[in-house]
């Protein structure tokens, strides 16, 4: 897929995900969630305009969006009166909260990966650090979430819906396995290729894909 018709699809998936998402939340009278709607599509969008320049694949940044949606079905979906969010996977072990954290997590660090490793000058001699760091800051991204339900729960009267003390100490541990599982894909992709780390060009053909 050429680089500029990625970015249209990208864009066009960006809207679609725009307007369901304020039409939801206002049927379901969440109006918070419009606002967040609307932030995480101006985000989004400013990310988009530059992750060619960055050099991250357009796939990876449609799994931010993906990893969106999945956010904001838990807080609508409702099964047997249950919020997606607090429903479990298998039950005592996994719940839907942790999945999407994970997921975030994983797709936050490939973009990580792609944007930053090329800037890094160690990246293609020390690997293992370059892919340590990119992990920690990832890890650091999912804490800054926290801090900002943290602030929303204090402020805008969002406690039933982000959680409570354990809660959140569970969300940090899934940010974390996420971010390794990230690192251990690309080192898989490694593996697979039977070369060293890859390690992205600037701006490069990764950008195009």
């Amino acid at each position: 897929m050429k680089r500029e018709s990625a970015d249209i699809v990208l864009f066009v998936l960006l809207a679609a995900f725009c307007v369901s998402m304020v039409l939801w939340a206002m049927a379901a009278g969440i109006r918070d969630q419009v606002a967040y709607a609307l932030m995480v599509t101006l985000l989004l969008g400013f990310f988009f305009w530059y992750r060619a320049r960055l050099g991250v694949p357009a796939l990876v940044a449609a799994g931010l969006l993906v990893q969106q949606s999945f956010h904001m079905a838990g807080n609508f979906i409702r099964i047997g009166g249950v919020r997606l969010y607090d429903t479990r996977i298998l039950p005592g072990v996994f719940e839907y909260d942790n999945f999407t954290h994970a997921l975030g997590a994983f797709v936050v660090m490939l973009t990580l990966w792609y944007a930053v490793s090329p800037r890094l000058r160690f990246s293609a001699s020390r690997p293992a650090l370059a892919l340590g760091i990119v992990v920690l800051v990832t890890a650091g991204v999912g804490t800054l979430v926290e801090i900002g339900e943290l602030w929303a729960a204090l402020n805008l009267g969002m406690m039933d819906r982000v959680g409570d003390y354990l809660n959140n100490a569970f969300d940090l541990v899934y940010n974390l396995l996420g971010a390794v599982l990230g690192a251990l894909f690309i080192l898989s992709r490694t593996w697979l290729a039977g070369s060293s780390v890859s390690r992205p060009r600037r701006g490069g053909a990764g950008a195009r894909r």
